[in-house]
């Protein structure tokens, strides 16, 4: 109830407290009721108009208000976290594609990191499918490949869904050697992936080790 609702309500009591003060002994009493008589009704209708109609309109009009308000908030906030993903993506890309560069400056085949490789010792930054499939994203418009287009082919499944389990499993797993390349990462999701019996069995026996990495690149001569 607003306070106006309440200054009208305390009116119309003082009004009706007063009537039997008019009624006293006089000539001109009947004129006397007549008039508190339609003073009363104007204050009843008055009343019962600004708290069945006014007072129900301002609330709902309050209520609207407060709703564009906390649609802008909303709107406000998520435009806050997207730029903030788009910067951590922006991060992680330059981490990633950075990597890939040092991993060919000795000329050695055997250490290039690949876009899988890459994506996958960044997994500890990663949260969610959608932050994995923003950076894929990323690194498909700055390299032409999707880090997953390998084991896309090679098992026919696009790995949606299942991407951050994949990458988070082969970062941290230690039975494995680091996975650079797309042939490394198909074999460890054939392996030790936990969903591998989920994948179709392209290898007729068990697939060859991945690729050592405890051999570190020869130095290039003076």
């Amino acid at each position: 109830m607003t306070a106006r609702v309440k200054v009208e309500a305390l009116l119309f009591l003082l009004f009706l407290v007063s009537g039997p003060i008019l009624f006293r002994p006089s000539p001109a009493i009947q004129i006397e009721k007549t008039t508190w008589a339609l003073g009363f009704l104007l204050f009843l209708v008055v009343f019962l108009f600004e708290l069945c109609f006014v007072s129900p309109y301002n609330h709902a009009r309050t209520l609207i208000q407060e709703r564009d308000n906390l649609k802008l908030g909303l709107d406000e906030l998520r435009e806050t976290i997207r730029q903030s993903a788009k910067s951590k993506t922006e991060t992680l890309l330059s981490k990633v594609v950075d990597m890939m560069r040092e991993s060919r400056k000795a000329h050695i085949a055997d250490f290039f990191v690949e876009p899988i490789g890459a994506l996958i010792s960044v997994a500890d930054e990663l949260q969610t499918e959608e932050e994995v499939a923003e950076l894929c994203d990323a690194l498909r418009k700055h390299t032409g490949l999707d880090p997953f287009v390998g084991l896309s082919l090679a098992y026919q499944t696009t790995f949606e869904g299942r991407r951050l389990s994949f990458i988070k499993e082969a970062r941290y797993n230690t039975e494995t050697t680091q996975v650079r390349k797309d042939d490394d990462a198909i074999k460890f999701a054939y392996t030790y992936w936990s969903q591998s019996s989920t994948l179709p069995d392209i290898y007729s026996s068990t697939p060859p080790p991945l690729t050592s990495d405890t051999e570190e690149p020869p130095t290039s001569p003076a």
